[in-house]
């Protein structure tokens, strides 16, 4: 177990990174939003025409990236160099304690159930698997939603974008991250989704408008949705506290069918009402809960 305060300093400063990122952002309406990025030039400049090398994989130039950072703890996760350039960037010198104990796991593909708290770092303890997971694709550009992140509210759904978007800043658009929340047209943000972003962030009335709409079988968005091979819960206890879990249920019917989809739950505390919830409802058994015992292994990798 890592010392959390030896991290204290260090993690403050490179927080206050993506806060400042976070507070001078506004989300990007439909016309702004881009959608995946062809290629990007690596000093950022202009994007390449579509049909620009069309039988080269877009990504291929990832490999050129070959950061000189000395990040001895991020290394010994064996992540990729875009990875390693946003963590040098960012100014994250080691991982906190949640993160050293979430990402190899996840990305040894394993369900997690963790206890974590706000400003431990859990956002990028699963972004940053969800990151290494669409950079090892062939191709990125057409991979389609690869991942589903449920937050309890707008703000945090905000937040959450904003590091994902910071974690992803050297990946060549390979991560795109669509925001799925109150505040813009629900056509508009079906209209996004079929720009097949990577990453799908939201809260959970929004989502399920989205998904209950006619119109989302007639772009033919469900199967692709239902192929996600992330579905995260962050801060599952504010989720069930704010009255989400009947939402929650229905989502959790309409993404299943994905062969090996990997859950990951984070929650600040896990009373006994959150883990009756978890344990007992049959939506759960095959997406979190594989054993009976799962839950007291997975509580145990707890780090705030």
């Amino acid at each position: 177990m890592l010392d959390s305060e030896k991290h204290a300093s260090k993690d403050t400063a490179a927080q206050s990174k993506l806060d400042t990122r976070e507070s001078d952002e506004e989300f990007l309406d439909e016309e702004e939003w881009e959608g995946i990025q062809d290629t990007i030039t690596a000093d950022g400049g202009s994007e390449i025409d579509e049909e620009h090398d069309s039988n080269q994989n877009t990504f291929s130039k990832l490999e050129e990236l070959e950061p000189e950072v000395d990040l001895p703890e991020w290394s010994k996760m064996k992540l990729s160099p875009p990875t390693l350039q946003a963590l040098s960037e960012l100014g994250f010198t080691a991982p906190t304690p949640i993160q050293s104990l979430a990402i190899p796991r996840i990305m040894q593909g394993h369900d997690l159930i963790g206890k974590a708290t706000t400003g431990s770092g859990k956002t990028l303890a699963f972004g940053i698997p969800l990151l290494e997971h669409i950079l090892s694709q062939p191709d990125p550009k057409s991979l389609g939603p690869s991942a589903l992140v449920i937050a309890p509210t707008r703000e945090l759904a905000k937040q959450i974008v904003g590091h994902l978007e910071a974690i992803a800043q050297c990946s060549l658009g390979a991560m795109t991250v669509c925001n799925v929340t109150g505040g813009l047209a629900v056509q508009k943000q079906l209209r996004i989704l079929q720009k097949k972003p990577t990453v799908i962030v939201g809260t959970p009335g929004r989502l399920w408008e989205v998904f209950n709409n006619p119109q989302i079988k007639e772009m033919q968005l469900d199967q692709a949705i239902k192929k996600i091979q992330f579905l995260v819960l962050d801060e599952a206890d504010r989720l069930l506290q704010d009255g989400h879990f009947a939402e929650i249920e229905k989502i959790l019917d309409f993404v299943k069918g994905a062969e090996d989809r990997q859950t990951l739950v984070f929650s600040a505390t896990f009373q006994k009402q959150l883990q009756q919830k978890l344990k007992g409802k049959k939506s759960f058994e095959g997406n979190v809960l594989s054993k009976d015992d799962a839950l007291g292994n997975l509580v145990s990798l707890s780090a705030n």
